[in-house]
């Protein structure tokens, strides 16, 4: 795992974040407008005799949504949205469609309205950084769970996710330059695929997938939050993590300040003498978690591993571990000297030549660009190729 606060510098972070809340601010706010309006109807008209036509005019004279909208945003509060079409607005008289009747009405239309004032304070749901791991961030998003229950139903279609996943990188904010700004190159919680952010004029054609740290399904307050959203490759967001319920106090977030020198080193152990020296791959890659001094982040590091499948994935790059050992064993522990020897005019730095030796990047903070840069450097290190200056 890499951390985007150890390679992504915090203004830039913090631009992003707010560019990313100013344009969300607005959907969400004109989603609960509709919904506040919505609800207000549905008090006014609730068994009382009316007309399709006219339902359908007290509903969409707000011209909060577009056209296309109204039928997928009302079919949200239906037991099943499939008896809910443009053609069925009379069914809106009777609140035994819904999934809240009308007694509830008020409450609804009161938490909306307290859910758009809490938008607009310094504290809001969009803002809110748990990655930090403050105990008085943990209690005001568990009360906010609370406090919004009555309305989860409304959650998902006010918090859409799919909604903004499915922008076009030519609108003014979406998923491809929320990646393309963080400038995260390589899966943030393997560091083993590439992940680039790329466009075709104003088409899309690939970028990471935004993994939700904690779940939407569990977390629809969450679903647009900046720091929820995880650059990630396919592997390790849909075929590792899929629906496992992550949580910040078993699980570790890429958003954390804690750099992966701190959490483990990677390590090999031969199983022959040809293993031992580069002539085969007889050998296993190991996660070696005693550098992780802390009980707790070791614990949920250790999930983490387990969770991405790490030991088993990692194992799949022996070759790389083998083209390290060689070069070792032909320079006898001296492949980057020998190579700052050799061309003493270009005054190659241990950074330069370590580069150059193993066509990766020596400083962590820079691990983001490439993949496998962790393992690599870990293993350089460890067989004696690579030795630290002091």
């Amino acid at each position: 795992m890499i951390s985007i606060r150890q390679c992504v510098d915090e203004k830039q972070i913090q631009t992003l974040k707010e560019q990313h809340n100013k344009f969300i601010f607005k959907e969400i706010n004109k989603r609960l407008d509709f919904y506040i309006h919505l609800f207000t109807v549905l008090n006014e008209i609730n068994g009382k005799k009316i007309g399709g036509k006219t339902i359908e005019s007290k509903i969409t004279s707000s011209r909060l949504l577009h056209h296309t909208q109204y039928e997928s945003f009302i079919k949200t509060i239906f037991k099943r949205p499939h008896n809910f079409s443009k053609k069925a607005y009379t069914k809106l008289k009777y609140d035994k469609n819904f999934k809240v009747v009308k007694k509830d009405f008020d409450t609804v239309i009161l938490l909306l309205k307290r859910l758009k004032s809490t938008e607009h304070s310094d504290f809001n749901l969009l803002q809110l950084d748990l990655s930090q791991r403050k105990e008085s961030y943990f209690r005001y998003y568990s009360t906010l769970k609370k406090i919004y229950e009555p309305i989860k139903f409304l959650l998902e279609k006010i918090f859409d996710y799919d909604w903004f996943i499915a922008l076009k990188p030519s609108t003014e904010w979406n998923a491809y330059k929320l990646t393309l700004g963080l400038g995260i190159n390589v899966c943030c919680y393997c560091n083993k695929q590439y992940t680039f952010t790329l466009t075709k004029g104003s088409e899309k054609l690939t970028r990471p997938q935004l993994d939700h740290f904690l779940p939407q399904k569990y977390n629809p307050l969450l679903a647009l939050n900046f720091f929820n959203l995880i650059p990630s490759c396919r592997v390790c967001n849909s075929d590792c993590k899929g629906d496992v319920n992550f949580s910040y106090s078993a699980y570790i977030s890429p958003y954390e300040n804690i750099s992966s020198s701190q959490l483990f080193k990677y390590n090999y152990e031969p199983d022959s003498y040809l293993g031992a020296i580069g002539e085969s791959q007889d050998l296993n890659i190991i996660i070696d978690y005693s550098v992780a001094k802390d009980i707790d982040t070791k614990k949920r590091f250790e999930n983490n591993i387990s969770v991405f499948e790490e030991s088993l994935l990692v194992n799949q790059h022996k070759d790389l571990v083998q083209e390290i050992l060689k070069r070792r064993y032909i320079s006898n522990d001296k492949y980057i000297d020998v190579l700052i020897n050799t061309f003493p005019k270009a005054k190659l730095t241990l950074e330069e030549a370590y580069q150059i030796a193993y066509g990766n990047f020596f400083d962590e903070k820079l691990f983001h660009k490439r993949p496998l840069s962790k393992l690599t450097k870990d293993i350089a290190f460890n067989t004696g190729s690579l030795k630290l200056k002091k």
